[in-house]
């Protein structure tokens, strides 16, 4: 339909005169969607068994505390002393069932108050979500450790899944010889990337070789049966290259081009995956997405900020940014469809909306509650394309197993 001018612009030169009411009014009307995934996962219950052994019961208990951590992750805030600014909030409140929130001091005295048991306890929920995580000190190697750390997860997943096939990928800090041997005791495929650099004789092997397989215009490669002096066995080993350009960083005469050399670069993968070489390298450079799952929780869920001076306490808090991030997957994986099957390079089955976007869409909107006739109605504005996918949600987490 065309519309006048006259219809669509209008004068808007006074600036309205503000007041502030006590008034049921929120700002997170799209809690409403993980209202409804707590209630189903029984999370408050959850988080508060997690804290059981401690002695004490404070009024705003410690499960508590980590429940509204993850709201507050959730609806976009990073510090502690930003509660401030939604502690009347009518949904905030209601998600945790409480009629106020505690204050900063208490928040940031619960969080000192946890102990190495807090921590575990809460690993173990998350590992309901999602697999574990490890923290480790930031002044030691990536793999101090790790070999025990990941026959845990195997065996976790085992229990969860006993015939399920178990795939890894790992950067060099991973390769060794017992987290190899341990790989392939457990019958976990794995590929892993080879410093061949500190290897003087796999390098000269790199380098010296004259003949390579061709697997486009870009990549080639060759296969060795090798290892190490130290290794008892010898390990499949695909070299790779690739074909690059390199430009040249001298003055150029008059501008007129820009001269490029083309060189090679090069890597190792140690693997006992039976596929052939391009699926090897396909499947081993999916590894890249991980980055991406890193950033959205800096980014997203503040998985970088550190808010007491107390280590398990700041470990609640990074567990807290990792169920945060994780309860948004969990809802989209109940409300929507896959939308791949098993790709070579492991992509998710599910399109994942980053818990930012879904923030801008559905969490941050203006909302009232009221009670006509009784009834509890939790009013927003009537834009179309929030309704739709916000009942679609709704909808679905109603129905889900």
């Amino acid at each position: 339909m065309k519309c006048s001018k006259s219809e669509i612009h209008r004068k808007t030169h006074g600036i309205p005169d503000i007041h502030f009411e006590d008034q049921k009014l929120t700002s997170f009307a799209g809690l409403v969607l993980f209202q409804s995934l707590f209630s189903r996962l029984g999370l408050k219950q959850q988080l508060t068994r997690c804290f059981r052994h401690l002695g004490v019961s404070p009024i705003f208990g410690h499960g508590l505390v980590v429940l509204l951590l993850i709201v507050h992750l959730l609806i976009g805030y990073r510090r502690l002393q930003d509660l401030r600014y939604y502690q009347d909030d009518p949904m905030v409140l209601r998600l945790l069932g409480i009629s106020r929130l505690p204050d900063v001091a208490t928040v940031s005295r619960t969080l000192a108050g946890m102990d190495a048991r807090s921590v575990d306890n809460l690993r173990q929920l998350n590992r309901q979500l999602v697999l574990d995580m490890w923290h480790r000190p930031g002044n030691v190697h990536d793999s101090n450790g790790a070999k025990a750390f990941i026959e845990d997860c195997i065996r976790e997943i085992r229990t969860i899944l006993p015939q399920c096939t178990i795939e890894v990928r790992m950067d060099a800090a991973f390769f060794s010889d017992a987290i190899v041997s341990m790989l392939e005791s457990e019958r976990v495929e794995f590929t892993i990337s080879v410093p061949f650099e500190r290897f003087v004789a796999l390098k000269a092997v790199v380098e010296g070789r004259k003949r390579w397989r061709h697997l486009n215009s870009q990549w080639s490669f060759f296969e060795a049966q090798w290892k190490p002096k130290s290794w008892d066995r010898r390990h499949r080993f695909v070299c790779i290259r690739q074909r690059n350009r390199k430009q040249h960083k001298e003055p150029v005469q008059l501008n007129l081009f820009i001269p490029y050399e083309y060189g090679y670069d090069f890597k190792v993968i140690i693997t006992n995956k039976q596929l052939s070489a391009k699926k090897v390298l396909t499947y081993h450079n999916g590894r890249g997405a991980q980055e991406g799952l890193f950033a959205e929780l800096k980014s997203q869920t503040q998985m970088d900020y550190v808010p007491t001076r107390n280590r398990a306490g700041n470990q609640v808090y990074l567990i807290s940014a990792m169920l945060a991030h994780n309860l948004n997957r969990e809802m989209q994986m109940r409300s929507t469809q896959k939308e791949r099957g098993t790709t070579e390079r492991r992509m998710p089955l599910w399109r994942f909306e980053q818990l930012g976007t879904l923030r801008r869409k559905l969490i941050q909107r203006a909302g009232r509650l009221t009670k006509p006739q009784g009834k509890l109605t939790l009013t927003m504005s009537a834009n179309a394309a929030t309704k739709s996918e916000l009942l679609h949600y709704l909808d679905r987490l109603k129905h889900a197993a």
